[in-house]
């Protein structure tokens, strides 16, 4: 076992201090990275430019996390080595190191989303469903879903029409179908479909008892003779 120093004896009798100071600028980063992320979420009135300007600023802003999740690392491991150390402090470092690795996760995802729409490959032109997600509440049979569509074109123009969203599944043993808006609140039956660059559909919806769900169905009609686009999910595969 390797002595102890002078030095490591010192920085076990001011603790406070230096976790107080670490911790504050966690919290900054991560208060600046949840306004960032918000920011982004708005579903229309970018124009071009500022979708560009916002990558760059992600990037860098993910860049910087990691930077930061590699300080942490490296804490972490010295706090393992010290037997003396406050497990507290330690328990605080690695919950931080946890919320960064989350949040990095988030800002790629974001960063892959605007890349999409800044520079699509070509097999991805024209309307597309960019992601469909749902995820389980703490309450029963109640589910958060979120639908994000997005228009790759070099016209900008802007896409009018509407979205109907349905329920697949098995109730009381007979196939069903059950229209969104049905267990979604004050959800319309069409949702009015109007963007340039991309739009996201969300909200939560109640399971009818007995009912369970296989596959989610969303239909695109844009106005103008456009064409429309159909498509079907598992339950399974945008459950998160």
């Amino acid at each position: 076992m390797a002595k102890k120093t002078g030095q490591l004896v010192i920085r076990q009798h001011q603790p406070i201090r230096y976790w107080a100071t670490m911790s504050a600028y966690v919290i900054a980063l991560c208060s600046a990275g949840w306004g960032l992320y918000f920011l982004g979420q708005r579903s229309a009135g970018f124009d071009f430019s500022q979708l560009s300007d916002k990558l760059v600023t992600t990037t860098e802003y993910v860049r910087n996390l990691e930077e930061q999740k590699a300080k942490l690392s490296e804490q972490i491991a010295v706090l393992e080595q010290g037997r003396q150390v406050e497990q507290q402090a330690f328990s605080d470092v690695d919950t931080s190191l946890k919320s960064l690795q989350q949040e990095i996760i988030e800002l790629k995802e974001e960063v892959a989303f605007y890349r999409g729409i800044v520079a699509p490959k070509e097999s991805e032109g024209g309307l597309n469903i960019q992601s469909f997600k749902i995820e389980k509440t703490s309450e029963d049979r109640v589910y958060r879903y979120k639908v994000v569509l997005t228009q790759v074109s070099k016209s900008d123009s802007l896409v009018r029409g509407r979205v109907k969203i349905d329920l697949a599944g098995i109730r009381d043993g007979k196939p069903t179908k059950i229209p969104l808006s049905e267990v979604s609140g004050n959800t319309p039956p069409n949702l009015d479909l109007r963007f340039k660059y991309f739009q996201t559909f969300e909200g939560s919806m109640l399971l009818p008892v007995g009912f369970n769900p296989t596959n989610i169905e969303i239909e695109i009609e844009p106005a103008g003779g456009r064409a429309g686009l159909i498509k079907s999910f598992s339950w399974d595969s945008i459950l998160g």
